[in-house]
């Protein structure tokens, strides 16, 4: 079967679908939503840096719902603009068509109440289905560590780590803009005047709370630690630009998930990142490579997992981008609402029969 797809975004993890889509023989672009100008009126596959596919870039959010499709592939930006965001993939929903976003709507309930409700009746209204997908949130640390379950009679703690030495990372906005780095320490707080700070907080504890839907476990609450923070030893030019000595090269984000019984100070799962801009900051974790994710286990038996993740151009974006492409024949096939992908065999605390599919 060929699935006719549209792009939305043409970013870090854009660019790399795009290119997936237009190689893939089983795909068919049939859109393209832009946002630079210097792409508009292009043809997508110069954009992608190879040749004319006869699909033009478009800047008009009205041409694309026009279209029909089978899938968009959604990977928008959305720091400082989650709810025009949400707007966007509403309005798809309800136009008809299926929607795979990245990094985004992993565990929409955990945003805000009510999220997942609008999202789940929109789709349903337009007869289609969004599920949200990426590599951390969405794969790594929540499908993958509830999969390994699968292993153990008893789990008395899941410790997730992502490391990721960040200095080949061409984007600014995201290294910059979203998390953080080249920000003075005093200045890296949790306001307005930080959205993609913010953002951060909303969405990477998704991961956790989707660890929790996949073990059909009951959930509390998710307590965010204070991130540490460690700063650049002299001025740094890395892949996304300058970072001056004295401020942030280094920042490791702690989430906290906690069931209904457990002591305040013994969660369920905890969920690490941290992610440097130079080697050998204090208190800063390394990975060996560029990206590695590290899954701990502890019950009976004791497992442990470590990923290393390898591209030689981008090890970060081409596997989420390859994650999102993956997710096109589930997607398309599912019952109308939010998907959240399942995983088969993992523990639970009781023995039960296999829970329906989240929709």
């Amino acid at each position: 079967m060929s699935y006719r797809v549209v792009q939305w975004a043409t970013g870090s993890v854009g660019m790399w679908s795009l290119k997936e889509i237009i190689r893939n023989p089983d795909l068919e672009l049939v859109g393209l939503r832009v946002y630079g100008a210097d792409k508009v009126g292009r043809d997508a596959g110069e954009i992608a840096g190879g040749d004319a596919v006869g699909v033009i870039a478009t800047d008009s959010s009205a041409e694309i719902l026009a279209l029909d499709c089978d899938v968009v592939i959604h990977c928008a930006q959305a720091f400082g603009q989650m709810e025009q965001m949400t707007e966007n993939v509403i309005a798809l929903l309800e136009s008809g068509k299926n929607v795979v976003s990245v990094s985004d709507y992993i565990s929409p309930d955990l945003w805000r109440p009510g999220l997942l409700e609008r999202l789940d009746a929109a789709a349903k209204r337009g007869g289609v289905t969004l599920h949200g997908t990426g590599i951390d949130p969405g794969f790594l640390c929540d499908r993958l560590p509830a999969t390994l379950t699968g292993l153990s009679t008893e789990v008395h703690h899941i410790h997730m780590t992502e490391i990721a030495d960040l200095r080949g990372h061409p984007n600014p906005a995201m290294i910059m803009e979203l998390l953080g780095f080249g920000l003075k320490p005093e200045d890296f707080t949790l306001d307005l005047a930080n959205p993609g700070l913010i953002y951060c907080s909303l969405m990477f504890p998704q991961a956790l709370h989707a660890l929790f839907k996949l073990l059909q476990l009951p959930f509390d609450r998710i307590e965010t630690a204070e991130p540490v923070l460690a700063v650049a030893t002299k001025d740094l030019t890395v892949a996304a630009g300058d970072v001056a000595a004295g401020t942030i090269a280094g920042i490791t984000w702690v989430f906290k998930g906690f069931r209904p019984d457990d002591p305040p100070d013994e969660p369920f799962a905890t969920h690490q990142w941290s992610w440097y801009l130079e080697e050998g900051l204090p208190g800063m974790p390394e990975a060996h490579g560029r990206y590695q994710i590290r899954l701990d286990v502890l019950g009976t038996p004791n497992l442990q997992t470590v990923i290393d993740i390898t591209h030689p151009d981008d090890p970060f974006f081409m596997p989420t981008a390859g994650a999102a492409i993956r997710a096109i024949p589930e997607t398309v096939a599912a019952e109308p609402g939010h998907l959240m992908a399942p995983v088969f065999g993992v523990w639970s605390p009781h023995l039960r029969s296999p829970a329906e599919t989240h929709k």
